[in-house]
């Protein structure tokens, strides 16, 4: 589960950057490729990144995030 999580989130945060910018996506590349080719503290990152809800400070505090996705808040950050 979480290998397909980290995959779509990335997947996802990349193709937006991708997009936006009329980039090229990069090649994708196995995970056994990647051990070689990415720096280890990079590498370590990306295998222990967790995904942060929001649904309990939402429900406590009460509160409503102005941007609740990460596709919400990029534009407004990329806009200054």
């Amino acid at each position: 589960f979480f290998f397909f999580f980290f995959f779509f989130f990335f997947f996802f945060f990349f193709f937006f950057f991708v997009s936006r910018f009329g980039l090229d996506l990069p090649p994708r590349i196995s995970w056994r490729e990647a051990q070689g080719r990415i720096p280890v503290g990079l590498l370590s990152f990306m295998r222990e990144s967790r995904r942060l809800i929001n649904d309990r400070l939402k429900r406590e505090l009460r509160v409503r995030l102005r941007y609740p996705t990460v596709a919400h808040g990029l534009p407004a950050a990329l806009a200054g």
